[in-house]
């Protein structure tokens, strides 16, 4: 996000960020930072934006100069990277990916999510992994378990976001459907199903400063949506009103 009130997105074929003001329910500003390509993911770290293309190359965008620079990293169309987010403690980027986890053909089960430190680059060994294990281990533990059959199965992230005071990693899954919640350490503290009705194609997430929770969803032939769901205070950092299956 730029503030509180204006988002920053990016266009899967286009080289450009669009500012949509939530306030004015508008784009009020385009902005070209390359050519066009498959982009996936943004994130907006000061006068820096940082914008995701699937086969794993970053571009850094500076709003003041318009000059963009390109960060490679060992990622490649086969890891299919898609979410972006920035973690201020670790002042590194993570990057989820839908497709491998592993690199450079190694096999690694499940979903990962990569780093890349602003300072030191991209770091080789994932950040995270989710795999069906761990969905089915915290399913067994709940009260009330949720149908993870399929879900698990084809669970595949498509955004990543770091909650602003929790530092919990939220991932939001278009196949699947589903939103996983991760503590700080990596352990999956919530699995929320998400209604296709409601969601149709959610593929960006982000926070608000006071824990707002905005989910985007692509367009596919028609307009894309963004939905935001205010925090419910006395339920816990990881509940947001309206989110449920």
């Amino acid at each position: 996000m730029m503030n509180d009130t204006v988002v920053a997105c990016v266009q899967d074929e286009m080289g450009a960020i669009f500012l949509y003001s939530l306030t004015e329910r508008k784009i009020i500003e385009r902005i070209r930072f390359g050519k066009s390509g498959d982009f996936e993911g943004i994130e907006i770290i000061e006068d820096m934006a940082y914008v995701l293309k699937s086969n794993g190359k970053i571009y850094q965008f500076s709003f003041r100069e318009h000059t963009t620079i390109t960060l490679n990293t060992p990622l490649k169309g086969a890891n299919n990277a898609e979410g972006l987010a920035f973690h201020p403690e670790y002042d590194q980027l993570l990057i989820a990916c839908k497709g491998k986890a592993g690199l450079n053909g190694k096999s690694v089960e499940g979903k990962a999510v990569y780093g890349y430190h602003l300072n030191e680059g991209f770091n080789p060994d994932p950040v995270f992994l989710i795999t069906s294990k761990q969905l089915e281990s915290w399913n067994d533990q709940q009260t009330t378990p949720i149908n993870l059959t399929k879900r698990k199965k084809a669970f595949m992230p498509s955004g990543i976001a770091v909650h602003p005071e929790t530092r919990d990693i939220f991932i939001v899954a278009t196949v699947g459907k589903l939103l996983i919640v991760l503590s700080p350490e990596g352990h999956i503290k919530h699995c929320v199903p998400l209604s296709p009705r409601v969601f149709r194609q959610p593929e960006g997430i982000c926070f608000t400063t006071s824990g707002d929770l905005i989910i985007s969803n692509e367009g596919q032939d028609g307009r894309g949506k963004i939905q935001l769901f205010k925090r419910i205070e006395g339920l816990g950092d990881e509940i947001n009103e309206g989110l449920r299956d």
